[in-house]
């Protein structure tokens, strides 16, 4: 099959709706829920998704990158790079890089995006000996590239790189241990866009994770400055959540994304707070914290001569008791 040679007007069509392109140009398809989210980070140069698990956050970040490079096109001398983050690079192997082979194998019009190459070679493969980075070129000259964060030092090993799209898995994870969210690659999307703004072709940011503790998290004040900006009027900022009760039962029995005994099993083993954070997609007080939430804001708001009395079991934060 050729490459993806198709009229201005159906290329228009793909370029609007990034649901029809997955579907023509990864013969996938996704639930009602899973449509809106994809729909909001190819349009919102600024996206966030705290969905729970299991609903295809990974998948949809995989085709968010590969339709930017595939469709958008790219500057004189200035090829479009897109690039993904995740917490370490040996993740990055596991959850992202294997979408490549499984779609290259199942999408001829995907396989045929890349360039060939010598035989034992993946199509686009042009990833470095020293593990740095894994990289996949397209026939366009476009790129989606896999860096080690280097979280561990702030990322200041990334200081000098420029993307033009910057998609970042697991975002509250990296936020737990580093912040080189904030100091380093939020400010790396800067390469020259085709026109900075317009919604489609400028700079894109797209951050994944569950949600956490909005009050002791140190990402959460990120949350709460992007709401802010929701609320003040910016269509530029999206923010979207979804989480296994927005999956059809008939999609499920078609694609096998939920475990109802693992769904159970959950409820029971993680507090209310918990639950709701990484299953349901919602951001509230309390979690994996030795005081609960409830014990938090009490302390946020003042309360003076409250004493907490220590249970046996720490973790069920519902059963602490309160005496003056």
């Amino acid at each position: 099959m050729a490459a993806l040679t198709i009229k201005d007007s159906w290329l228009v069509d793909l370029l609007r709706d990034p649901v029809l392109a997955v579907y023509v140009i990864f013969g996938a398809e996704m639930d009602v829920s899973q449509r809106v989210g994809m729909r909001l980070m190819w349009h919102c140069p600024w996206f966030r998704d705290d969905s729970g698990v299991s609903v295809g956050k990974s998948e949809r970040m995989f085709w968010w990158a590969a339709l930017r490079c595939i469709l958008l096109p790219n500057l004189r001398r200035h090829p479009r790079i897109v690039a993904v983050y995740y917490k370490n690079l040996n993740v990055a192997r596991e959850v992202f890089w294997p979408k490549y082979e499984k779609y290259i194998e199942t999408s001829p019009i995907f396989r045929e995006q890349f360039a060939r190459t010598r035989r034992g070679r993946d199509p686009g493969d042009f990833s470095p000996g020293d593990g740095s980075v894994l990289v996949r070129k397209y026939k366009n000259g476009a790129r989606t590239v896999l860096p080690a964060g280097d979280f561990i030092n702030d990322s200041s090993s990334q200081a000098s790189k420029r993307f033009n799209d910057l998609g970042i898995d697991e975002v509250y994870e990296i936020d737990k241990v580093s912040q080189g969210i904030n100091r380093q690659l939020i400010s790396r999307a800067t390469a020259p866009a085709y026109n900075s703004e317009h919604p489609l072709w400028a700079n894109h940011i797209c951050m994944m994770g569950h949600a956490d503790d909005l009050l002791t998290h140190p990402g959460a004040k990120r949350v709460r400055d992007f709401r802010r900006l929701i609320v003040d009027g910016s269509q530029r900022h999206a923010e979207f959540t979804s989480c296994f009760r927005d999956i059809r039962p008939e999609f499920n029995a078609k694609y096998d994304l939920l475990k109802p005994d693992v769904i159970r099993a959950q409820r029971l083993m993680l507090t209310r707070s918990e639950f709701g954070q990484t299953w349901e997609g919602m951001w509230g007080v309390g979690g994996a914290n030795w005081y609960g939430g409830e014990i938090l804001q009490l302390c946020v708001d003042g309360m003076a001569g409250v004493r907490l009395h220590r249970l046996r079991e720490p973790d069920k934060f519902a059963d602490f008791l309160l005496s003056n």
